[in-house]
């Protein structure tokens, strides 16, 4: 344990002493002299802890410890720190991948953005945490905070929920990018940003997030900006005269142009070369990385060489070549699509220890065009609800059995056109008759496909190049079910019913007591469904909210991306047959009452106890 810049007076007795405590506050290991300082200057003093037989931090077993820390001056304690810390050593070696606590693993991760769709930025600890751990539960261990410092709590809970961490500083270094500003990749661009502030401001902000940051055991890796290096935004060298960098389609040809008055990728160089020794001057622990656009120019301009872990974002194809030509360097994915393609190149690669997808979950801004207001590249929707495609990546990531149905009409142009695999919707309500394909996501052998109790058919994983089993189904009213086997002999099953007309609304809640604390959330998730429960997907009344009770509801979220029904409304449509409402305490025990109305349909309310 490290303190510095402590200060006292002459003559005046400072004791300084640490002990460490498991996450129940029994104590574990303490120093055994405490040290007397007789100063007037500040200083800097190590102390060394020892612990036998730790609990080691880790994505399956995040075990944390508390280190305390006093300060006394003549006896008397006068200032003290708790820090949760966790005990794990890691390593990346360029061979064989990643090692935690000496077991070699891969990285699975995603790319969050900091938003959450109706709650802005600031996003109370609780929806992170739900997030989290639907994350988790599709087979996820590690977040890429992309592309500034996240909110403390955010680490703290990667850190008590075991999730491994790039911690990320700039999306943006002196030179300015071009930004979206008339719909997704449109020229002409929009200039403003960070740019403008990083001459005066990046070695204070980059130090302060290394400091502020560095006693979770979460992260692995520093990251000093992201995909500054895209070719001529703005950044520009002989080794390419013509180039498409972001943002530039419709960009005129002659923009397109090596221009040696444009500024010089070689600079990039001279910058992350300082950022690096920022980062280490603050902590050596850890090894520094950078996302690039164009790791064949970086590596040309020697950008790469000052890096510890280089990372390649969407160059699956380049694997290879670096292996071949650089040998000793680690390579990772730090941003990738969600192909198959893309996971296997790590998934077949030991050398290549993870990827990060993007994205973990929908976010505001970076959309294709109004009135779509909102990047559809999550898992997830706006409202953490889970996408089709969650659970295609959730038979590819998860060590557990699983299996999950959709469907989609054979007519559907999204199945051609669309670039991210949207996954079909888990639905059975369909026109009689139409052509469909039914699509199986599961990790185990081979599975069996059943409609109205009649076989359609068993199929075998192994016999699918896309990842997952597909029928061809023409549509009748009934039980779709399907049931898969693992070798093992372990089965699992899953089904889809066709649903009645929309007849109730149905409210659950999370957390059914909360605290008078004016800042504690509960989730309340509002469904549209049939006389007898079942969902109806299709559904999209218009819901009104009402609240009743020491709470607020701070916001309604449908992770519809194209309804521009205000945030501070206390209506909303339902979407995919749901809405949430994100409930807020007060101050003041008592009950909340949360009440869902909509026309047509059977009213509901639901009693959360406030204590």
């Amino acid at each position: 344990m490290t303190v510095s810049k402590l200060s006292s007076q002459a003559h005046e007795s400072i004791e300084v002493s640490n002990t460490l405590r498991d996450s129940g506050g029994n104590l574990i290991e303490s120093v055994g002299d405490e040290i007397v300082i007789h100063t007037s200057s500040s200083l800097e003093l190590n102390q060394t802890i020892k612990v036998t037989s730790p609990h080691l931090w880790s994505p399956s077993s995040p075990d944390l410890y508390v280190l305390c820390t006093e300060i006394r001056k003549n006896g008397e304690v006068i200032d003290h720190v708790n820090t949760p810390i966790g005990i794990r050593w890691f390593e990346f070696d360029a061979d064989k991948g990643f090692f935690l606590n000496g077991v070699n693993m891969k990285i699975k991760g995603v790319c969050v953005h900091h938003d959450a769709g109706a709650l802005g930025a600031a996003v109370p600890v609780a929806v992170w945490e739900r997030r989290l751990q639907a994350l988790q539960e599709m087979g996820c261990n590690a977040i890429r905070m992309s592309h500034n410092p996240p909110a403390p709590h955010l680490l703290d809970l990667c850190d008590r929920m075991g999730f491994l961490v790039i911690d990320e500083a700039f999306d943006e270094w002196e030179g300015v990018k071009h930004k979206w500003s008339t719909g997704h990749n449109v020229y002409p661009p929009k200039h403003f940003g960070y740019y403008e502030e990083f001459p005066q401001w990046g070695e204070l902000d980059i130090k302060e997030m290394v400091l502020r940051d560095r006693n979770h055991p979460s992260i692995i890796l520093w990251s000093i900006g992201n995909e500054v290096d895209y070719p001529n935004d703005p950044y520009c060298h002989p080794y390419f005269q013509t180039m498409t960098g972001n943002n530039d389609a419709n960009k005129p040809a002659a923009e397109r142009e090596y221009d040696p008055n444009k500024p010089q990728s070689d600079r990039l160089t001279t910058i992350a070369t300082n950022l690096v020794r920022y980062v280490k001057e603050c902590d050596m622990t850890r090894p520094v990385t950078a996302a690039l656009a164009f790791p064949e120019l970086a590596n040309l301009i020697g950008y790469v060489d000052t890096l510890d872990v280089v990372g390649y974002n969407y160059k699956e194809h380049l694997y290879e070549e670096a292996r071949q030509q650089y040998p000793n360097r680690v390579t990772i994915g730090s941003e990738n699509s969600a192909s198959l393609e893309a996971w296997l190149a790590v998934k077949d690669n030991d050398a290549i220890c993870a990827q990060f997808i993007w994205t973990g979950i929908d976010y505001m801004g970076e959309a294709k065009g109004w009135p779509i207001r909102v990047s559809q590249a999550g898992f997830m929707d706006l409202a953490g609800y889970k996408k089709a495609s969650y659970y295609f990546r959730q038979s590819l990531w998860l060590e557990d059995k699983m299996v999950f149905l959709a469907a989609t009409s054979k007519d559907d142009p999204a199945n051609v056109s669309n670039k991210r695999w949207h996954g079909g919707a888990p639905h059975w309500n369909w026109k009689a008759g139409e052509q469909l394909d039914v699509i199986c996501y599961t990790n185990c052998e081979e599975a069996e496909l059943f409609l109205n109790e009649r076989s359609l058919g068993t199929k075998k994983l192994i016999d699918s190049p896309l990842g997952y089993l597909s029928w061809e189904v023409s549509f009748e009213e009934g039980t779709l079910n399907v049931v898969a086997r693992s070798a093992e002999g372990i089965g699992c099953s899953y089904a889809l019913e066709t649903a009645a007309k929309s007849y109730q609304l149905l409210l659950q809640v999370d957390a059914p007591e909360m605290s008078a604390d004016g800042q504690d959330i509960a989730h309340v998730e509002i469904e549209i469904t049939d006389s007898y429960g079942k969902l109806v997907y299709l559904a999209d009344d218009l819901i009104q909210l009402s609240i009743d009770g020491p709470g607020e509801i701070i916001g309604l979220e449908n992770g519809d991306v194209q309804d521009l029904e205000p945030y501070s409304s206390k209506f909303r449509k339902a979407y995919h047959g749901k809405l949430l409402a994100y409930v807020r305490t007060g101050v003041t025990a008592g009950q909340i009452v949360v009440k869902a109305e909509a026309q047509g349909l059977i009213t509901a309310s639901i009693v959360i106890a406030v204590k």
